[in-house]
C-alpha cells in the first residue's frame, strides 16, 4: 500500500466513524423523543391521581381515589378478569408454536387451507383500516376533503 492510499483510509475511516456517531446521535435523540412522548401522559396520570381537590382548585395531595379504588368490589373484579386473560397469551403462544411446527414438519391434511386461513388472520385487519382512510380522503367523497371543499379558504 502507498502512503496516499493508507492516508485516504485513514480519512475514510474517520469520516465513516463520525457517521456513526451522527447516526447514533440521532438514533438516541429520536428515542428519548418517542420516550417523551409516550411517558409524560403516563407521568401526568400517575401524578393527578394523587389531586383530591376540587376540579379547577390548587392541588391537594391524597390517597382518598385509591383508597376507593381498592376498597371498589368492581375495581377486584376487573384486575381479577385481566390476569385471567393475560394467562391466554403464554397458552396462545406454545398452541402457535406446536401448530408452525406441525405445519412444516408433516404433511397434514388441510395444510393449504390451515396456511390461507392464517394469512387471512394477518391481514384482515388492515382491511378495515384502509377502509377507513378511504372514506376520509378519498377525492370525490372523502370526509375531509368535502370539509376542506366547502369552507371558505
Amino acid at each position: 500500500m502507498t502512503d496516499g492510499t493508507l492516508s485516504a483510509s485513514k480519512s475514510m475511516g474517520i469520516v465513516r466513524s463520525r457517521a456513526i456517531g451522527l447516526e447514533w446521535f440521532y438514533g438516541f435523540a429520536l428515542f428519548l423523543l418517542v420516550a417523551f412522548i409516550t411517558l409524560a401522559p403516563v407521568l401526568y396520570v400517575v401524578i393527578e391521581s394523587f389531586d383530591v381537590a376540587r376540579l379547577g382548585a390548587p392541588y391537594q395531595f391524597g390517597l382518598d381515589g385509591w383508597r376507593d379504588m381498592i376498597a371498589s368490589q368492581r375495581t377486584l373484579n376487573a384486575a381479577f378478569y385481566s390476569l385471567i386473560l393475560s394467562l391466554r397469551v403464554p397458552l396462545a403462544i406454545v398452541i402457535a408454536l406446536v401448530m408452525s411446527w406441525l405445519l412444516i414438519r408433516f404433511d397434514i391434511p388441510g395444510r393449504r387451507f390451515i396456511e390461507l386461513s392464517l394469512m387471512f388472520g394477518f391481514f384482515l385487519p388492515s382491511v378495515p383500516m384502509m377502509m377507513g382512510w378511504i372514506l376520509l380522503l378519498d377525492k370525490n367523497y372523502g370526509l375531509l376533503n368535502v370539509v376542506a371543499q366547502n369552507c371558505s379558504f
